[in-house]
């Protein structure tokens, strides 16, 4: 079977975390699940576009390792329950990276779709993004990737990324 980068990263986010997202946030559990249906295939759209358009899959490779310690469940529930810090605010900076002035866009439509508030919106998505990338980055580190071969790995799995977003 080969490597799905959207089941990888939806593995992250748990019923303990949606569990916990949800009591943090004061949202209900399923307001949470169906935000991050939508977060995670924005945060992998984001990824696909930025490689497409600058064409610099070094500098993306970089990010993505980055991230890759912030690819489990703990960080991501550490990061809900301070509700600030670290990962919170490398969130920010990576949605920056990915998207520019688009993020207050973005999570205005994730808070649609999913019902939730703009505030629960943002914080889903600062902390999932990190984690998401984080996967990716797992993935690139394990199979020592190169920028033509990360570059590879994303164009495999964009059909299937876009076909998520809400």
């Amino acid at each position: 079977m080969s490597f799905d980068l959207l089941e990888s990263a939806k593995s992250i986010f748990n019923s303990n975390v949606i569990s916990q997202a949800s009591s943090q946030l004061g949202e209900n559990e399923g307001g949470i699940q169906k935000a991050l249906t939508g977060i995670l295939p924005v945060v992998l759209s984001g990824l696909l576009n930025k490689a497409g358009s600058t064409g610099d899959a070094g500098s993306l490779l970089n990010l993505v390792k980055g991230a890759a310690g912030d690819a489990n469940p703990s960080a991501v529930s550490g990061a809900l329950q301070s509700g600030s810090g670290g990962l919170l605010s490398k969130g920010a900076d990576l949605l920056h990276n990915l998207f520019g002035d688009k993020v207050n866009a973005i999570t205005g439509m994730l808070s649609s779709f999913a019902g939730i508030k703009e505030s629960s919106a943002s914080t889903l998505l600062q902390s999932a993004a990190p984690a998401t990338l984080g996967t990716v980055g797992q993935y690139a580190v394990q199979n020592n990737l190169s920028p033509t071969s990360f570059r590879s790995l994303l164009d495999s799995q964009k059909d299937k990324i876009l076909g998520a977003i809400p």
